[in-house]
């Protein structure tokens, strides 16, 4: 039985989508929305739904029926670029209302578009011959700018593999600027790899880990990767893949471990839903004995006991 666990906060993933993960012209590969001011899992659930309609509406009236065709994860795939992305994201909060309530966040996924060899990222990556731009060709540190720009503009709390897995460099120097304002995840650059953790918490490069149990390939080293970052006061977050299928593991995996947050896809597909379904299922079972993460999902409540 868990006794004191915390239900972690509800990350609706690919609210807009582009990478790899959708045919648009857009670098970045996720927006996530955090309802993480709601005051249990169930209300954030229904604030990240609401939100995530909202958005079709505003998608539709803007670019038309086609706009809220959806990625890999559930989330539809707009013709924006970073900014702009973000501002259909905060239209959609508004109009849902939703505004204080819930914050966002990026997963860059910037290996995807970094140019080998170079200090450069192309944030026209998908773009081929005359129609490429070159003002979206920038260094690490213009990258970085960009990040610092936006968080100036937008609530962003969490940036996910904002740099390319192997540029140590640009890591550190933009975790120590971004301070505690900021959690800033590793994915491609740990992957859940105890080694690689340990180089990161050295260096300072980032201050989350995510969470993906078959990216590292046991229960048990995801268990030791977990107690790592916590013991050196880094956030965790419990992570899908692309391809999922409804087995909602991750989601027990995810609240007993106490990973403060999850993210499992946009709220439309079945493979996504299963995991928020399980999520709704624990609180409702555990009522009384466990709390929502919500705005601490960065520390939950049993982190140093």
């Amino acid at each position: 039985m868990l006794v004191g666990c915390e239900i972690a906060s509800v990350w609706l993933v690919a609210l807009c989508a582009g990478g790899s993960h959708a045919g648009n012209r857009l670098a970045f590969q996720e927006y996530f929305v955090i309802p993480a001011g709601a005051s249990s899992f169930a209300e954030a659930m229904q604030i990240g739904c609401e939100v995530y309609h909202a958005l079709a509406k505003v998608l539709t009236a803007r670019y038309g029926g086609s706009a809220t065709l959806i990625g890999d994860e559930g989330g539809f795939a707009p013709p924006c670029d970073a900014r702009s992305g973000l501002e259909l994201i905060m239209e959609a909060i508004a109009g849902a209302g939703h505004l204080g309530t819930c914050s966002v966040g990026l997963d860059v996924a910037a290996s995807e578009f970094k140019v080998a060899g170079r200090d450069a990222y192309d944030l026209d990556f998908k773009t081929e011959g005359a129609a490429k731009d070159p003002a979206l060709m920038l260094t690490g540190e213009e990258l970085a700018a960009l990040y610092a720009s936006l968080a100036k503009d937008f609530p962003i709390v969490n940036v996910e593999d904002p740099f390319d897995e192997d540029d140590w460099g640009t890591w550190s120097r933009y975790t120590t600027a971004a301070g505690e304002a900021l959690q800033v995840v590793g994915d491609d650059l740990t992957v859940t790899n105890r080694g690689k953790i340990q180089r990161a918490i050295d260096s300072k490069a980032c201050n989350a880990l995510l969470l993906k149990v078959n990216q590292v390939g046991t229960v048990t080293e995801s268990i030791d990767a977990v107690k790592l970052a916590k013991q050196n006061g880094w956030g965790v977050m419990a992570s899908h893949r692309s391809g999922e299928t409804e087995d909602c593991y991750m989601s027990d995996l995810a609240v007993g471990l106490c990973t403060g947050a999850i993210k499992a896809g946009a709220p439309c597909r079945s493979e996504r839903l299963a995991k928020y379904n399980q999520l709704l299922r624990i609180e409702e079972e555990l009522a009384g004995r466990c709390t929502f993460a919500g705005r601490g999902f960065r520390k939950p409540a049993w982190m140093g006991r």
